[in-house]
């Protein structure tokens, strides 16, 4: 199972050991009331975690892994097990390796 963060280490302190910016800007008409600046804030915030994690696998070929669709990744560290979004895929074939797929991931959901 996976721990909590450690006790007084926040998120934000773990996202900027990770390296991720303390500042962002998000463009776009001002906000017309504190609603829509929190909403904007959170779908933007959502987009932004969504790819914390990304990864690649080159695996045996398969033509229903596609852009857009989850991998359900295991047989790995329970931190990395799990449903993984398909952010691009490239189907290959050749005479050597035969037909294989390589795929780009991204998930959300890190924890420290």
């Amino acid at each position: 199972a996976l721990a909590p963060a450690p006790a007084g280490e926040s998120g934000a302190r773990a996202a900027t050991a990770a390296g991720w910016s303390e500042e962002g800007f998000l463009g776009g008409p001002a906000a017309l009331s504190q609603g829509d600046a929190n909403a904007r804030v959170k779908a933007a915030f959502g987009r932004l975690a969504g790819a914390f994690l990304r990864g690649e696998a080159d695996c045996r070929g398969d033509a229903r892994l596609v852009t857009g669709s989850l991998l359900d990744l295991g047989g790995c560290s329970e931190r990395f097990a799990g449903n993984w979004l398909i952010t691009h895929a490239a189907h290959h074939f050749d005479r050597v390796q035969g037909y294989r797929t390589l795929v780009q991931l991204a998930r959300g959901g890190w924890q420290p």
